[in-house]
């Protein structure tokens, strides 16, 4: 997704989206974020909760998703409203079209190269990352509730794995850059390599669901059980915090440390196809 904000022109600025958003993104996180995020020279993925289509895709169905949109400078505009017509939109917001044609050539361009590349440009080391700052998030939040009675080792432990398979992974995938698209191609292992990767957000499953809504089975992402469509990040273990469920805590550390654990395997295993398919 960065690489695609990279190479599309923001039509106001000239400038590649990549910056506007990286932009937009710092100005708005919390002041306790802000360094961080103006030193990363990469756009942080929010989290999706609910509330689109994607919904029974990624909650459900643990399929890898993404929601892609632009968004004015304001909060403020329309939505689901009579007054959501052409003439509004020509006259209040992209009258020339230009940012349709823009958001048009984000999502085409980010759709193709998933299409034509040799392997799938999946990437673990920024997924890592992320649930390890979900985790210092979540410990931070057992302080406030002085639950220091939640061990989060098995999912700091998890996350490490993660971490290794990742970068492991990522050493393996700079070959590819070197390997024709008709070598590649020629490969028996190549096909079995992008299953892996097509089907890892898969790992991030749980059969059983989450408490009081079985029907939801991401261990990492859910829309919270009051928060409507706001997004709830390893939702078993925050929620259980927060409504002083602490056997739900647990439980929850148990089960996000065995799905993080299965994608870790799942990225150990494409690593090694990885290398084989690039030798």
């Amino acid at each position: 997704m960065n690489e695609v904000a990279r190479d599309v022109m923001d039509p106001r600025t000239g400038k590649p989206v990549l910056e506007e958003a990286r932009g937009r993104q710092v100005s708005g996180a919390p002041e306790s974020e802000r360094a961080t995020r103006e030193k990363d020279v990469t756009y942080w993925l929010s989290p999706l909760g609910s509330g689109s289509d994607y919904t029974p895709f990624l909650q459900h169905l643990t399929l890898a998703s993404i929601n892609v949109g632009f968004g004015g400078e304001s909060n403020g505009g329309i939505y689901h409203s009579m007054y959501d017509t052409v003439n509004w939109y020509t006259k209040f917001s992209d009258g020339d079209f230009v940012y349709g044609r823009a958001l048009s050539q984000v999502t085409g361009t980010l759709l193709l190269r998933f299409a034509d590349a040799p392997v799938l440009p999946f990437q673990f080391t920024d997924t890592a990352n992320t649930f390890k700052r979900y985790v210092s998030e979540l410990e931070a939040l057992a302080r406030t509730r002085k639950d220091a009675s939640l061990d989060f080792g098995p999912v700091r432990k998890a996350v490490d794995a993660l971490g290794r398979a990742a970068d492991d992974y990522e050493k393996a995938y700079e070959r590819v850059d070197r390997a024709s698209s008709s070598t590649l191609d020629t490969r028996a292992e190549l096909k079995e390599l992008n299953k892996l990767l097509l089907q890892s957000e898969r790992k991030l499953g749980d059969d059983g669901g989450l408490p009081r809504r079985d029907w939801f089975k991401h261990q990492i992402y859910a829309p919270g059980f009051y928060t409507g469509y706001g997004v709830k990040t390893m939702p078993q273990i925050r929620e259980g915090l927060e409504e002083n469920r602490p056997d739900e805590s647990k439980e929850g550390v148990r089960k996000v440390a065995a799905a993080i654990d299965a994608l870790a395997t799942q990225v150990d295993e494409a690593a090694k196809l990885l290398k084989k398919t690039t030798r």
